[in-house]
């Protein structure tokens, strides 16, 4: 009797530990669905190379849930065509989605606050970028937006403070960067400088002409680094 008491016991155990299993699994399949080639995330957090390399993949809803996309989240995705943001997020990571050929106009939410190093760095298709009105924009770093060589205009938002080295760096077809305000730049030769916002021997105050124009240069020119920032 105790035997078989036992083995009752055994058997509704691992029914029940299948059943919490399954539950789990449902719930994370939840927060990001993919189907006929459109996920749409909820996740409060996109990992690092989440989705990296899926080419089934044509459209991405980021919703207000989500603060952060991590990391080569969608690097490499070359049919990602289009991706729609709700307010909410905060950062773009690295590499983010770098390779996404596809990929045409973005518009930003307000609520982002910075995109990271190479995170949009050779998606040729995208023509134009905007922010939502009200940007909180903070940083735009190195390469972020480099070889992007559809990419015909871009404006910066007023709340803007910093603009890493090489950000567009060959996007052959931009021709016009402006600037939502009047704010004096500074160009920094020294990163240690540009990061502690010294305003020293490295640092000069910049017109806009002539930052729009090294903003602007294509990779193949040889153009020494500058760091730009605002106080």
């Amino acid at each position: 009797m105790k035997k078989k008491i036992v083995i009752l016991m055994a058997v509704l155990l691992l029914i029940f530990s299948s059943m919490v299993t399954f539950v789990a699994c449902d719930d994370e399949s939840n927060n990001e669905t993919l189907e006929e080639g459109v996920i749409v995330l909820t996740n409060a957090v996109i990992g690092e190379k989440a989705y990296i390399g899926d080419k089934t993949i044509k459209k991405v809803v980021v919703k207000a849930s989500v603060v952060k996309i991590l990391d080569m989240a969608f690097s490499g995705c070359e049919n990602l065509e289009t991706i729609v943001f709700e307010e909410g997020i905060t950062t773009i990571g690295k590499q983010a989605f770098q390779g996404c050929t596809k990929l045409k106009n973005i518009v930003f939410p307000a609520s982002l606050t910075s995109i990271g190093s190479y995170a949009f760095m050779d998606c040729s298709g995208i023509e134009s970028i905007s922010f939502a009105r009200g940007s909180q924009i903070k940083a735009f770093y190195e390469f972020s937006f480099a070889n992007c060589s559809s990419l015909k205009s871009v404006v910066i938002p007023a709340s803007m403070e910093a603009i890493d080295k090489y950000v567009f760096a060959g996007c052959s077809k931009l021709s016009d960067v402006t600037f939502e305000d009047t704010t004096t730049w500074y160009a920094c030769l020294s990163y240690a400088d540009w990061i502690n916002k010294t305003g020293g021997n490295q640092c000069d105050a910049t017109d806009k002409e002539f930052m729009s124009s090294r903003l602007r240069y294509n990779v193949n020119e040889f153009v020494y680094p500058i760091f730009w920032y605002k106080l």
